[in-house]
C-alpha cells in the first residue's frame, strides 16, 4: 500500500466541496482511486460538520468498499472450481452492492432453517415425501417465496436481502435451500434447467426435484410439462446439476439484464464484468434465465 501526501489528500476533500459535479466527479474518482490511503481522511470528513462534504465523503468511501468487493469477487472467480463454494460465493456477489454486509445473522438463519430441516425431514420414508417437508419447511413455514410482483428487483439475487424480505427469485431461493440442505445432511442439487432453477433431491434415480418458487416436489416428468408449458421445451439432458461456478454467472446475468432495462450503465457494465469472470469457458446448451 503506497502512501499519499496529506495535502493531496486536503486538496482533494476541497474538491469535493465544489459546486460544479464535475470537479466533484473528478475528485471523487481521484479519491477512489487511491482506495485504502484515502479511507481515514474520508472517515474524518464524512463524521465532520459540513454537511456537504459529509454525504460526498460517505459516498467515495462506499464506492472504495465496493472496488475493494469486486476485487476481491474477482479473484474468487479466478479460483480453480473445487474450491468455489455456493454460500461463499452469494455472499460476495451480495457485498458488491452490500459492502458492509454483516454474515453473521444470516448464518444464523441458516443454521436454524438446518437444524429445523435435519430433525424433521429424517422422519420420512419416502423422498417425495422428505422433499415435500423440505419444501414446507422453507416455502411455507419460512415464507420463502416468489417475488412476483418486483420479480426484476436487483434485491431479490442477493441472498441476506431474500432471507430479509422471505422474496427473491428461483435461483436465490434455490441457493437458500441448497445451504439449508447442507447443514441438514441432505442430497440437494442444483439443475439450471433454461428458463428455470430446480433442485433434484437425491440421485436421479429417485427422480424427486423441487421447485424453489413453490417448495413443491415434482417428478422429472412434471417438471418437463411446467417448462415446456411455460415456452421452454426441455429434454432429459438438460436436468444435469450445475456447479458453483455456473450458478454464479447465472446470477452476475440475472443483475446484468435487471440494471440494463433500469438503464444504469455503471451497474450493469459491472455485473457484466463479474459474469463474465464466472463464466464457464465451455457452458451446457440452453442454460438461461432466474
Amino acid at each position: 500500500m503506497h502512501s499519499v501526501n496529506p495535502e493531496t489528500l486536503s486538496a482533494l476533500l476541497d474538491l469535493l466541496r465544489d459546486h460544479s459535479p464535475s470537479v466533484v466527479a473528478a475528485a471523487r474518482e481521484k479519491l477512489v482511486s487511491l482506495g485504502e490511503p484515502a479511507v481515514v481522511a474520508l472517515r474524518k470528513a464524512a463524521a465532520g460538520d459540513d454537511a456537504r462534504l459529509r454525504v460526498r465523503a460517505r459516498a467515495a468511501l462506499f464506492d472504495i468498499r465496493q472496488a475493494a468487493a469486486v476485487e476481491s469477487l474477482l479473484q474468487y472467480a479466478a479460483l480453480p472450481a473445487e474450491l468455489l463454494q455456493l454460500e461463499e460465493g452469494a455472499f460476495r456477489i451480495a457485498q458488491i452492492e452490500f459492502p458492509d454486509l454483516q454474515r453473521a445473522p444470516y448464518v444464523a438463519i441458516l443454521d436454524s432453517l438446518g437444524d429445523q430441516s435435519a430433525a424433521r425431514v429424517s422422519a420420512f420414508t419416502t423422498p417425495i415425501d422428505a422433499a415435500g417437508e423440505f419444501g414446507k419447511i422453507l416455502a411455507k413455514e419460512c415464507r420463502l417465496q416468489l417475488n412476483q410482483e418486483h420479480f426484476d428487483e436487483p434485491d431479490n439475487s442477493f441472498i441476506h436481502r431474500v432471507l430479509d424480505r422471505r422474496r427473491g427469485i428461483p435461483i436465490s431461493l434455490a441457493t437458500i435451500y441448497l445451504c439449508v440442505a447442507q447443514r441438514a445432511g441432505l442430497r440437494l442439487a442444483g439443475i439450471g434447467t433454461p428458463g428455470h432453477f430446480l433442485l433434484r433431491y437425491g440421485p436421479p434415480d429417485w427422480d424427486v426435484y423441487m421447485d424453489p418458487a413453490t417448495g413443491s416436489a415434482l417428478r422429472l416428468e412434471a417438471c418437463i410439462r411446467m417448462l415446456t408449458v411455460r415456452g421452454f421445451p426441455v429434454a432429459r439432458e438438460h436436468f444435469e446439476p450445475v456447479a458453483p461456478r455456473e450458478i454464479f454467472s447465472r446470477m452476475c446475468a440475472n443483475l446484468v439484464g435487471a440494471y440494463e432495462r433500469r438503464r444504469s450503465q455503471a451497474n450493469t457494465a459491472r455485473w457484466a464484468r463479474l459474469r463474465d469472470a464466472f463464466r464457464d469457458r465451455n457452458p451446457k446448451p440452453g442454460k438461461s434465465g432466474p
